[in-house]
């Protein structure tokens, strides 16, 4: 899940978006996102996310890119290296 606090994602519930994910230095990797069952635009779900997870969970950063309203594609960098997987 990616939520944002300013700003809108451009994946409608309906129809879903797609974007790009980066672990480490590795290679850029298409993904597919559904929106909100809800039409909210603050918030985007992996789709299928099962591989996606197996990489994090191997991954000390991550960067997502996906289309936002009047922002282009933004990248969003996050520091995944503290996170715990306790199941």
């Amino acid at each position: 899940m990616l939520e944002v606090s300013s700003g809108q994602l451009m994946c409608p519930s309906y129809e879903g978006c797609s974007g790009t994910v980066r672990f480490d230095a590795g290679p850029s990797q298409r993904i597919r996102f559904d929106g909100a069952a809800d039409c909210s635009s603050e918030v985007i779900f992996a789709v299928n996310p099962t591989r996606f997870i197996a990489q994090l969970k191997r991954a000390r950063n991550l960067i997502v890119e996906t289309t936002m309203y009047e922002a282009g594609d933004p990248q969003f960098t996050f520091d995944v290296s503290g996170l715990r997987w306790d199941h």
